[in-house]
């Protein structure tokens, strides 16, 4: 289990990642100003549960094999550096992609939710027109 802070303009965001049997989960909260240790520790505290309650679609991790070729220092040396320039932590991209996971499984569930609403609202906007319709011709 890992705990990333870092600054994403003009937030501070906290970033708990878990991985369980080769799946990897994240959680993600937002702190207002920059959390001080102390600040952290208590959140961690109090707060923990909360944020592994929301750890709920995981995104297989590829096991790295240790048969690989060597390679050349000066090529590692150089993919290292490109990587830190342009992602920075590489796991923090997978973390985004658990991240946008949830959400757009939370917006399928909003949208299934609202739509079986609309639908239970027509329905009973045409029972109660046809009440009314039956009531007109009642006397006759």
């Amino acid at each position: 289990m890992r705990f990333t802070v870092y600054f994403e303009s003009p937030f501070w965001v906290g970033i708990l990642e878990e991985e369980r049997d080769g799946v990897l989960y994240v959680a993600r909260t937002v702190f207002g100003v920059e959390p001080s240790n102390q600040q952290l520790y208590e959140f961690m505290i109090y707060h923990l549960s909360d944020l592994r309650a929301q750890m709920t679609v995981g995104l297989p991790v590829a096991a790295q094999s240790q048969s690989q070729s060597r390679k050349n220092p000066k090529r590692m040396q150089r993919e290292i550096r490109r990587e830190m320039a342009c992602a920075g932590d590489g796991s923090r991209s997978k973390a985004h992609e658990v991240m946008r996971q949830q959400i757009e499984q939370g917006k399928q569930t909003r949208r299934q939710r609202s739509k079986a609403e609309r639908d239970a609202e027509q329905e009973r906007k045409r029972q109660i027109k046809r009440q009314k319709s039956k009531d007109k011709h009642r006397g006759r």
